[in-house]
């Protein structure tokens, strides 16, 4: 870094005139400014969509027996540790980039010189680093909530009995330390790590090979994600009308075992929600992704000030962590309900709401199975 009582200079760039042309944009403060209320609403519903039973699926319609309605679904212990860790990660993406977004505007807002608002290098690099990181792990643990549910439509019969929450956390452990180890050592190369946006700081010629395999990598993961979700609906939705057919081929291999059932009321709920939210995911974030390379990688030799403005545009990452909640308590209202009873209910009132909630399931059970001996007698 060079540096005068005007100038700033990191290779080519003039830091104090950069750092002038975004602090007199009004453009890139009204975007700061729509990011700052779209972060703190992301944050904010990821944070109530966790608080809430987001472990029950609550679903609208006849059984796969056909004859009577159920409307909650406790989901397997891997399902629910899957989609927690997913929520949670969305959570934390939406709160480093609010946290950034408020460096950024106390940054241009401060009345100082505007070579002075050159970020320390901790500063600069590392929350940019955690936002890559975070979107890699939200990106793969979409991806493996399908890939759950996939594997239980292949084990129908058995995977009820199935409890790997272990392995399965130290798994998630594993591919967040792999995606921190391989990010860093990628970027550590090609950033320069005194400019706030990091990534659009190409000072290695090969980074158009690292630049490639990363957007290569998001958009074929959440496109895979898409496809196996459409065809963990399609199986179990078939499997759900061979049950109401009653074939020979049902009654050989799944018999009228209730854990068969259970999973494909699961796998029928749990697709039909990630199926939209999978969709936004994909045209949000590598959507995104790839503009915002694209024009990085070919836009920032020529003017560096837009190529940050059109990235600081297409950085849409947050909007994730509104669309991915509300596409949950739309499907499932009663996750809303629950959640608003759980803060907001005194703790007597909650008791005895709680006591009144399970004797009125008991009645509609009881009121369930009568109907199905009725049906049972009839047909005999």
């Amino acid at each position: 870094m060079d540096g005068n009582a005007a100038h700033v200079f990191v290779g080519p760039y003039d830091f104090c005139d950069l750092a002038e042309q975004l602090a007199n944009s009004r453009y890139y403060k009204a975007v700061l400014g729509v990011r700052l209320v779209a972060t703190s609403l992301g944050a904010l519903m990821c944070a109530f969509l966790l608080r809430s039973k987001v472990s029950w699926i609550f679903v609208h319609g006849y059984d796969i027996v056909g004859d009577h309605k159920m409307n909650t679904i406790i989901l397997h212990v891997h399902a629910r540790i899957l989609l927690k860790y997913h929520i949670i990660v969305s959570l934390l993406l939406a709160v480093n980039y609010f946290a950034i977004t408020v460096f950024e505007i106390v940054r241009t807002m401060r009345d100082v010189h505007y070579c002075d608002h050159l970020m320390p290098r901790w500063l600069s690099f590392w929350p940019h680093f955690v936002t890559g990181n975070l979107v890699y792990c939200q990106t793969f643990s979409s991806f493996f909530i399908i890939v759950e549910r996939l594997l239980c439509t292949f084990r129908i019969r058995t995977y009820e009995l199935l409890d790997l929450r272990k392995p399965l956390l130290l798994f998630l452990a594993i591919m967040t330390g792999s995606i921190i180890f391989i990010s860093y050592f990628m970027l550590v190369r090609t950033a320069s790590w005194e400019m706030s946006l990091f990534y659009l700081a190409f000072e290695d010629p090969g980074n158009m090979e690292y630049g490639t395999a990363y957007m290569f990598a998001h958009i074929s993961v959440d496109f895979f994600s898409m496809i196996i979700c459409k065809v963990v609906h399609v199986l179990n939705r078939r499997a759900k009308k061979v049950f109401l057919q009653k074939t020979v081929f049902l009654k050989k291999q799944l018999g009228s075992q209730l854990s068969s059932k259970l999973q494909i009321r699961q796998n029928i709920a749990l697709s039909s929600t990630l199926m939209p939210v999978v969709f936004f995911h994909f045209v949000i974030s590598a959507g995104s992704a790839l503009v915002i390379s694209l024009f990085a990688l070919t836009n920032w030799k020529n003017d560096l000030v837009t190529t940050i403005l059109v990235a600081e545009s297409f950085a849409v990452f947050p909007l994730y962590s509104i669309i991915m909640p509300a596409v949950f308590h739309c499907s499932h209202r009663t996750l809303t309900l629950g959640w608003t009873e759980s803060f907001f209910v005194t703790r007597g009132s909650k008791v005895g709401s709680v006591t009144d909630g399970k004797s009125k399931e008991f009645e509609r059970f009881f009121k369930m199975f009568d109907e199905m001996m009725e049906n049972a007698r009839s047909r005999s």
